[in-house]
């Protein structure tokens, strides 16, 4: 997933990964990350249904594309809930 969101940054384009695995990710230098924490895998947004959380984690992910045009690899996490 990296190896695609870098090809969209190299076109101009900003991206930002929402990651429930920060470590792994962090490794995988992506341009920006969020980490919202306790999120299992599949759920990345949040649980189905759970549509303000969802747009927390939205709302959160795309301020990262103002706040943090820094060196790959920054992952900021969020605790929801």
């Amino acid at each position: 997933m990296v190896t695609i969101q870098r090809a969209i940054e190299m076109t101009g384009v900003s991206t930002v990964l929402v990651t429930v695995d920060p470590e792994q990710s962090r490794a995988a230098r992506p341009p920006r990350g969020l980490y919202p924490e306790g999120f299992p895998i599949g759920e990345s947004l949040g649980r189905p249904g759970e549509r303000e959380v969802q747009r927390h984690v939205l709302h959160d992910a795309l301020s990262l594309l103002a706040r943090y045009p820094e060196e790959p690899g920054g992952i900021v996490a969020r605790a929801y809930r």
